[in-house]
């Protein structure tokens, strides 16, 4: 039978021009490292060796710390199996200077009987002849060891570790089948979940998937597959959700005296005990003939679950309109006054956007533009709730007679009567003279919800 014999691996590499080297060695069978030396050799016309910093690493990680000097060694005793490769890096050396790496211990050819050692138990390493280290960790194929685990091994930080009791801790890990977790916490740290593939596919079977706070504030993401509802996404900030349990939402609004037709996909956004009846909601749905008995419910499909608000806009063309005025007016020659009515939504705030193409006939001179909003449901008619001003106005100077460029002008208008109808019109000036012209104007005003 074969038997382990004593061996030595020596590597060199003289050093580049910046006094750095690497050596790697791969061990032909299992290897038992019970010396490590390093020396560094400087040309013969130094008289004054630098001194070099030596980093080992074995199959990538990081082995012992960092060693200075030119000579040193290590008794440190590690166990290597074939093909692991041990790695030398030198810096801060003499260029061309001759660095070596000696490795010592036995070898245990293939058929030698050869066991893991578990190093710190009190039994010394293997000599010549052995059948290999007695002590081992693993008693046949059961771990009768607490763990074993790498020597950089530090809980949380780097290495590896799996315990006799079946938990496992790794740096990283590529799974190239299933992953199961029957009954158990799956952790994600700040970085997130990152699904690739051509198609990706969450099933959830049974009760659905619920996410929720860490602390458990009591606010739960339900994601069911509700075959009568035809998908449902439901958020609702309630203690009174228990996890595991698929909520029907036609139970929820018929308790609400609200209707939900079946066979629909929809999403409610719930939010804690405002409701009357329990919850305050924003409700989407497949069609827009559900109501709503009651304000705090919110279909957008239906405007008037938002008070008649909804988003409008207003485009002109691009016939050239002009203005000489050195202050703000809301009528061009030629194509006249130009914006749009809307009905101020509960929250009593708009987002308004302004926009046209203008310039002004003289080189060097300028063009503004901004918009003004008024009680009336004429464009540019009645009490002034939003005026205009040369700080919130788009300004465009024309590097050349006639040049234009894209005027765009935006402003959220807050304090507005909810329900009542307003306009906005769009309003211009030629502050330091010449003609301003503008085209292809356009409005849009956008409801908001809240504030």
């Amino acid at each position: 039978m074969t038997q382990p014999i004593r061996q030595r691996y020596v590597q060199q590499v003289k050093l580049d021009a910046n006094g750095s080297g690497s050596v790697s060695i791969t061990m032909r069978a299992d290897f038992l490292l019970t010396q490590t030396i390093w020396i560094v050799t400087p040309p013969s016309n130094i008289t004054t060796p630098k001194q070099t910093t030596a980093v080992c690493q074995i199959n990538g990680e990081a082995w012992e710390g960092t060693y200075s000097g030119n000579q040193d060694s290590s008794g440190s005793v590690h166990m290597m199996i074939a093909s692991d490769v041990f790695t030398c890096t030198w810096t801060g050396g003499d260029a061309n200077g001759t660095a070596q790496l000696t490795l010592r211990g036995v070898e245990y050819p293939p058929g030698t009987g050869m066991q893991l050692y578990s190093a710190g138990s009190g039994s010394g390493p293997p000599v010549a002849g052995s059948s290999g280290p007695s002590n081992p960790i693993l008693g046949g194929t059961v771990l009768i060891r607490t763990a074993m685990q790498s020597r950089n091994y530090v809980a949380g930080v780097s290495g590896w570790q799996v315990t006799a009791a079946g938990a496992a801790e790794f740096s990283q890990a590529v799974i190239r089948g299933s992953l199961s977790a029957d009954n158990g916490n799956v952790l994600v740290n700040d970085t997130g979940v990152t699904i690739t593939g051509t198609q990706q596919v969450v099933t959830i079977v049974d009760g659905g998937l619920f996410v929720k706070e860490n602390p458990d504030t009591g606010s739960y993401l339900q994601l069911a597959a509700a075959a009568s509802f035809g998908g449902l996404v439901f958020l609702k900030p309630d203690n009174s959700i228990t996890p595991g349990v698929t909520y029907d939402p036609a139970a929820i609004y018929a308790a609400a005296n609200e209707t939900i037709t079946s066979s629909r996909p929809f999403l409610i956004v719930a939010s804690p005990n405002v409701h009357t009846k329990g919850h305050s909601s924003i409700a989407l749905y497949g069609q827009a003939s559900d109501s709503a008995s009651d304000d705090s419910y919110i279909d957008l499909s239906d405007p008037v679950e938002l008070g008649g608000a909804v988003a409008v806009a207003a485009t002109g063309n691009t016939t050239n309109g002009t203005t000489t005025s050195t202050f703000f007016v809301n009528t061009l020659t030629t194509t006249g006054i130009f914006g749009a009515v809307f009905t101020a939504p509960p929250s009593g705030a708009v987002l308004i956007i302004g926009r046209a193409v203008g310039g002004n006939n003289t080189a060097g001179l300028y063009s503004l533009l901004d918009f003004s909003v008024k009680q009336n449901n004429v464009i540019g008619s009645g009490g002034t709730i939003r005026g205009t001003s040369n700080n919130t106005a788009s300004v465009i100077q024309s590097g050349t007679a006639n040049n234009q460029g894209e005027h765009c002008v935006t402003d959220i208008v807050t304090g507005l009567d909810p329900g009542a109808v307003l306009n906005v019109a769009l309003e211009y000036s030629a502050p330091s003279g010449g003609t301003a012209t503008y085209n292809r104007r356009h409005v849009t005003v956008i409801p908001i919800l809240s504030m």
